[in-house]
């Protein structure tokens, strides 16, 4: 077995769907050269909790983005009144 470190960059595409409240899938899909696959497959629980692990924000520096930029587009630009 080679435990050689490979650094990789892909990007994943993710599905969730809760149509009913006790049945929930989420599958995980991989694109190359214009070709999707699946990866993965998770359903109920398991995907439910994928999903929240998945979409729920743990790093505060992403809270303080949106609170900046949310202050930020309140106010007026101040070069837009020099045009």
């Amino acid at each position: 077995m080679n435990n050689e470190f490979k650094p990789i960059t892909t990007n994943l595409i993710i599905g969730f769907d809760q149509s009913s409240e006790e049945h929930a899938v989420l599958i995980v899909g991989h694109q190359k050269n214009g070709k999707v696959s699946i990866v993965n497959a998770f359903e109920n629980e398991e995907a439910k909790n994928i999903y929240t692990m998945l979409t729920k924000t743990k790093l505060p520096v992403f809270d303080n983005l949106n609170k900046f930029y949310k202050q930020l587009t309140k106010t007026a630009h101040p070069m837009s009144d020099k045009e």
